[in-house]
């Protein structure tokens, strides 16, 4: 039989820990906000960026959404193992970051 103490014990342990797991993703998010460049320069890698390429990563990406959605959005893709797709650019967008020459 478990004991009422055990209960609280693991009760606060599991609070303690989603607590934990929210502070890391917020700070992780955070940090990547901070970091200097543009997220849409770093994700199209450089090169020449038209004007249609820009507004089709600030879309994708939801960079014209405020900053809390945008956690709220990346979280969400993090907990259904989608957060790939939103970190690394399609092959069309890649294509389309590099000029010939």
């Amino acid at each position: 039989m478990v004991s009422i103490q055990s209960l609280r014990y693991l009760g606060k342990r599991l609070i303690f820990g989603v607590f934990t797991v929210w502070a890391v993703t917020a700070l992780v998010f955070l940090l990547m906000h901070l970091a200097p460049g543009s997220i849409v320069d770093t994700v199209l890698g450089g090169g020449v960026i038209t004007d249609e390429m820009r507004q089709r990563i600030i879309e994708q990406y939801h960079l014209d959404e405020p900053v809390y959605v945008q956690y709220l959005l990346w979280a969400g893709d993090l907990l259904r193992g989608t957060s790939a797709s939103r970190t690394r650019p399609d092959s069309q967008s890649r294509s389309c970051s590099r000029t010939d020459g």
